[in-house]
């Protein structure tokens, strides 16, 4: 019995009824820029703890440039005393404006949002952390999102 490709011919055979061989056209980073200008591709980094403690929950290198628009952390039970305090670090140095505070006399489940003061990109090779700098006591169910979005210049 013919193996599966026997006896039949080549993509490039003027007999074939196949089509030709696919190609690939790779762009230059300035035409990537120009055909993707005006849109933005999420690149989020999330992070979760059952018990809340202190320490980075998340963590990456950025593989692309990338601009920091945002933090949101949501705590599921704020604990008997102290805050959440959960901040977004890059190259291990706090991003300006980007932290949010739970406090523990806050609604079990309230979500927060903070946005950096200033515009903060992220480079190719750079530390991207989400740390939590205080916990409270007996705090649990963190969840916590830093929102990016891929820069094309």
């Amino acid at each position: 019995m013919p193996g599966p490709f026997e006896g039949q011919p080549f993509p490039s055979d003027p007999s074939s009824d196949r089509p030709e061989a696919m190609t690939q056209t790779i762009l230059t980073p300035s035409e990537v820029a120009a055909k993707f200008a005006g849109r933005e591709f999420s690149h989020p980094l999330l992070g979760f703890l059952v018990t809340i403690a202190t320490g980075t929950i998340a963590g990456g290198i950025a593989d692309r440039k990338l601009l920091l628009r945002g933090l949101r952390t949501e705590v599921g039970t704020t604990g008997s005393a102290g805050d959440t305090i959960v901040q977004a670090h890059v190259n291990g140095s706090l991003v300006a404006g980007a932290t949010t505070t739970t406090d523990n006399t806050d609604a079990n489940g309230t979500a927060f949002q903070a946005a950096p003061t200033v515009e903060t990109i992220i480079n190719p090779g750079d530390v991207i952390e989400i740390v939590v700098s205080a916990a409270p006591t007996a705090g649990v169910d963190l969840a916590a999102t830093l929102d990016m979005v891929e820069v094309f210049d």
